[in-house]
């Protein structure tokens, strides 16, 4: 068994508390706005997916919230707790539901298109 001299076991609880990130007010809001930014990517990404293959699966909001996770760690520098944890989950929510609205979007659109050619059928009109 190792054995520390008296003056190094004294210090290894402060360095150790030193290293870890502080949770602050500041730090919060900035791990926020790197969610909010995380969460937009992420809801690029999921209408983006939806409307190039007519899925809108699960696994790819697995990933938005992944990247939203990640955006608030980095933004945090690295804090965490539970008000990261529901942050990210209601920043995940809202870019998962959000990406309906494009897709939508999408699909007015090109209802419209098909309408306006004559070529519509009942196939294409509900493919989302």
């Amino acid at each position: 068994m190792v054995s520390f001299p008296a003056h190094v076991k004294h210090q290894q609880p402060h360095r150790v508390q030193y290293e870890l990130p502080k949770d602050g007010h500041t730090q919060f809001v900035r791990g926020l706005i790197f969610g909010i930014g995380a969460a937009i990517v992420g809801l690029v990404l999921y209408a983006t997916f939806a409307i190039t293959t007519g899925l809108m699966i699960g696994y790819v909001s697995l990933a938005v919230g992944y990247i939203v996770g990640k955006g608030i760690k980095m933004g945090s520098r690295g804090a965490g707790g539970r008000k990261y944890q529901i942050a990210a989950v209601v920043l995940t929510y809202a870019a998962v539901s959000l990406a309906a609205v494009p897709v939508l979007y999408f699909a007015i659109c090109q209802d419209e298109e098909n309408a306006t050619a004559g070529t519509s059928s009942a196939a294409d009109r509900h493919r989302f």
